[in-house]
């Protein structure tokens, strides 16, 4: 026996109405976390025999930029926490602590320029890596330098920032979530139109 089931116009006003609450707090909530959350950056650098690509993550709250010189970045910047890719075709292997390589504070400025004096220090292969941006022996640009030449021989770098067009795992989560909310709240509208019939 089959049984088909019409919403009445109360019911059918019920539905919409959850419906559109769930949406709008989906949205909230959305818009919540994304605020909140980190951000992924693509960046690639190259140079003379030097190429570099990979990831950057960064915390979700702006930073100002410590360094107040004429070269650096005026936007806000982002502390980096994580970065992953290759350099000359060896695994980035880890970020660097705060200072560990000539004063690296790990600072990205999407606004651009994307990096500034201190700037942003890795591994690779064994050898500690700082990129940055300044005015360097009077040569501004993007440099690398390394731990394994001697202090602060400098490779000027050409250097490129974009944001990641991937969302994280949590706001795929979130999305999903919100997607399985609005699907139990149309199954229960129609449980209990069911009922009423």
């Amino acid at each position: 026996m089959v049984h088909v089931t019409t919403l009445t116009g109360a019911n059918f006003m019920t539905l919409k109405s959850s419906l559109k609450t769930a949406a709008l707090a989906v949205a909230a909530a959305g818009a919540l976390a994304t605020s909140a959350s980190a951000a992924i950056y693509v960046f690639s650098y190259s140079g003379a025999g030097i190429s570099a690509s990979g990831t950057i993550t960064t915390s979700g709250g702006a930073l100002g930029n410590p360094y107040p010189c004429a070269t650096c970045a005026t936007a806000p910047g982002y502390l980096v926490t994580a970065i992953t890719g290759t350099r000359n075709g060896n695994p980035i292997t880890g970020l660097l602590g705060l200072g560990a390589l000539y004063g690296n504070d790990n600072h990205i400025y999407p606004g651009g320029p994307y990096l500034d004096w201190g700037d942003l220090g890795f591994s690779s292969a064994g050898v500690n890596y700082n990129i940055f941006q300044g005015n360097f022996d009077g040569h501004p640009g993007y440099f690398e330098a390394n731990s394994h030449e001697s202090c602060c021989y400098t490779h000027p770098i050409q250097f490129t920032l974009s944001a990641a067009g991937v969302p994280e795992p949590a706001t795929w989560a979130l999305m999903l979530g919100g997607v399985f909310g609005l699907g139990g709240l149309a199954r229960r509208a129609r449980a209990t139109a069911v009922a009423t019939a």
